[in-house]
């Protein structure tokens, strides 16, 4: 017995531990192990405001964060986890079946002339009676319906005979489809919600894919706003330290006052804007932080930005861009499971308008003893066998109304699923082309904007030179600070739009969850639903 305990609990939780092995949480979704990708670190990290030490990760760990523990990802991932119950649940139909029953009774009741003439003028009957049955059923994948079914009767009318007879029967009955239902049709509710689990996977791949572009978005967003940031902390620099120069060259009679209200007025105004890249750069942190559903209370979070300054080592190209997204988008992998379902359900369809004709048979052995192991026994020794063979034919007389209507939404069910995979091809055609060409125009403006903030920042220190020598005046300085500012931070915004074309190009190739979590795509679909299988 305790053999016996032992044996139920390792079968009862192993499979639960594999289960969970194979799939992950639903917290967690998958463990990063599973969605591990290449590692590749981005510019100078940023510290949280406050004193809790902030969790410091890679843009990689950042975004397996963000699949790990984003609840809108979770709520997709649930929904594709109830497609593999509902497909497991589809096997039921296949599930053998023990069915058992046991019935006792008595039957006294009085005669009328009618009937005493047929039982030699007996006045009532005394009958007790039970009976027990059991039986095992299934259909099989080909449509057949097969019943193994055993039978014990005790009968004894107490009117003629005080002993029991006992009859028991042993047989077999067969329903064999030949038209409706028969073929693939009994499978076919099982095959679609399969079909049907594999779509909605790569629908929770092509969410994933999306909230890991917004929340790669969102970190190029913070990566901007850290570094204009910095950029204004140099500025208000600069400018208090032209303040404060102004101000000693006044006091000492060796400047006008003018100049030191200029000075003044432009380190204020630098201020307030120091003070505006502040809050937008804790703005920016927030929307990093909803990704991975942290609030601002909780956990802090800092990511590491190291080698943000490096470009893409090539232009985008437009034919390997649409090759790779042929090979990689999710959404391909969902209109293909589409079509595969709706395929199998215009089957069904076509399959439904049959009329409905069954080849049934059954052969069964009976046996009569004075006991139950008699009777049993006897039925398989006493030559008294019962079998039939027929034929059950049914068909609508209107032709088959609701079959007919099913057809239509089959066929128009795929009609819609190939006009979505064409209006998808079209779509994503345009899109590549389009960022393709962004990209590349991004190149180029960020190479023009490097120039520029080069030539401003050349000329900005050539008028500070002239102004230590007296040469020239604060406004000057100011105005030429300011142009270097503004190439800087415009340098800076063509530097962060071309990582996020990079990234809306990936995206539309469908190679995010690729570079960053390691996943392969389609190869996964297999794993993914064996538990379905």
């Amino acid at each position: 017995m305790k053999a016996f305990v032992l044996l139920l609990a390792f079968v009862v939780v192993v499979p639960g531990n594999l289960y969970a092995k194979n799939h992950g949480t639903v917290s967690g979704l998958a463990s990063p192990a599973a969605e591990s990708g290449s590692s590749q670190e981005i510019s100078s990290g940023y510290h949280i405001k406050g004193n809790r030490t902030a969790t410091r990760v890679t843009l990689d760990e950042y975004i397996r964060m963000v699949i790990q523990n984003n609840n809108d990802l979770a709520v997709h991932y649930l929904d594709f986890k109830a497609t593999q119950e509902t497909a497991r649940g589809e096997e039921g139909a296949f599930e053998p079946e023990f069915v058992t029953s046991y019935q006792a009774g008595e039957d006294r009741v009085r005669y009328s002339q009618e009937d005493k003439s047929s039982v030699l003028f007996a006045q009532e009957r005394d009958a007790a009676s039970s009976d027990f049955s059991a039986s095992v059923q299934m259909l099989t994948p080909t449509g057949t319906t097969l019943k193994v079914l055993h039978s014990t009767r005790k009968y004894k009318d107490r009117t003629t005979y005080d002993d029991y007879d006992y009859t028991s029967k042993v047989g077999v009955e067969v329903t064999q489809p030949l038209l409706k239902g028969a073929g693939t049709a009994p499978v076919a509710q099982l095959r679609a919600a399969l079909a049907e689990s594999d779509e909605a996977y790569h629908l929770y791949r092509t969410e994933k894919q999306e909230t890991v572009k917004q929340a790669l978005m969102a970190c190029w967003d913070l990566y901007g706003a850290m570094e204009k940031l910095k950029v204004r902390g140099e500025s208000v620099r600069i400018a208090r330290a032209l303040f404060e120069n102004n101000r000693k060259r006044a006091a000492l009679g060796r400047m006008a006052e003018t100049e030191v209200l200029l000075a003044e007025a432009g380190l204020n105004k630098r201020l307030a804007f120091e003070t505006m890249a502040d809050q937008e750069c804790d703005a920016a942190r927030d929307r990093v932080r909803t990704f991975v559903s942290y609030a601002q209370e909780g956990q802090p979070l800092s990511i590491d930005f190291s080698h943000a300054d490096r470009l893409p080592d090539h232009r985008a190209e437009y034919a390997g861009s649409m090759q790779r997204a042929f090979s990689y988008r999710p959404e391909y992998q969902v209109l293909r499971h589409r079509i595969l379902k709706e395929n199998i359900r215009l089957k069904f369809a076509e399959n439904q308008r049959w009329p409905q004709v069954d080849l049934k048979g059954s052969y069964g052995l009976n046996g009569l003893g004075d006991s139950v192991g008699d009777a049993g026994e006897n039925a398989f020794h006493d030559d008294y066998r019962t079998w039939s063979v027929g034929v059950y034919f049914s068909v609508p007389l209107m032709g088959g109304i609701q079959a007919r209507s099913q057809l239509s939404i089959a066929e128009m069910n795929k009609r819609k699923a190939l006009l979505e995979l064409k209006s998808l091809e079209v779509d994503v055609a345009n899109t590549i082309h389009s960022l393709t060409g962004e990209v590349n125009s991004a190149f180029d403006q960020l190479d023009y904007l490097s120039k520029s903030s080069e030539a401003n920042e050349r000329l900005l220190k050539m008028v500070l030179a002239r102004f230590n020598a007296g040469r020239t005046s604060s406004d000057e300085v100011l105005n030429r600070e300011e142009d270097a500012i503004e190439a800087k931070e415009d340098r800076l915004d063509g530097f962060v739009q071309l990582q996020k074309s990079m990234v809306e190009l990936r995206a539309a190739e469908g190679r995010l969850l690729v570079q960053y979590v390691g996943d392969p795509g389609a190869g996964l679909v297999g794993e993914q639903v064996a538990q379905a299988r």
